[in-house]
């Protein structure tokens, strides 16, 4: 399971957020979108454990679809822009 340590793979209403926590602790974070990630709900039995392997196994063999994720100068003029 060590393989797996340099990857982050989740997926949350607040995903800026979780990202920037995340960041600086992984190589790289995989954000998963979750229409496309149709095998984990569709499983009969359902646990974290299970998703997170399953989320794994499609990072690891490129086959997780991911959403695209803005970079912080976009985040930080975004965060700007809602203010004015």
């Amino acid at each position: 399971m060590a393989q797996f340590r340099s990857c982050g793979a989740r997926t949350t209403g607040n995903t800026a957020a979780i990202v920037n926590v995340l960041r600086p602790h992984v190589a790289r974070v995989a954000i998963a979108n979750p229409p496309l990630v149709r095998l984990i709900a569709e499983e009969r039995v359902k646990t974290d454990r299970i998703d997170a392997t399953v989320l794994a196994q499609l990072y690891a063999s490129h086959f997780l679809p991911e959403v695209w994720m803005a970079e912080e100068s976009t985040l930080a003029l975004r965060r700007h822009l809602s203010r004015l």
